[in-house]
Order: C-alpha cells, then structure tokens, then sequence
C-alpha cells in the first residue's frame, strides 16, 4: 500500500517540479518524508514484533 503512495506522490513530485510548481512540489516532498518515517517505523514495529515471538 504504501509503495503505491509513494509511486503516486512521487510521480505527482516530479510533475510539480517539471511544472515549475515550488509549493507543491515542497508539500509533495514534505509527504513522501511523511511515507518513509512511517514505513521506517511501521518495518521497526514488526521487527519488535518478530522478536518477541521468536525470542
């Protein structure tokens, strides 16, 4: 799910900037930031996760 997000908000990144479109393009990026911390911690999560029913 959030492959396809990311595929999305960067395609609509890279149009913005090609467009010549500052705002949106920074919002954009400000998004796609948002999308990695949140994979980053969800893939933290599930790590800990496997741990403890390993462990």
């Amino acid at each position: 799910m959030i492959d396809n997000e990311f595929r999305i908000v960067l395609e609509a990144y890279t149009q913005a900037t090609n467009d010549g479109d500052i705002g949106t393009a920074e919002a954009l990026l400000r998004e796609l930031d948002d999308l990695v911390v949140s994979s980053q911690y969800d893939r933290a999560k599930a790590e800990k996760i496997k741990e403890w029913t390993v462990g």
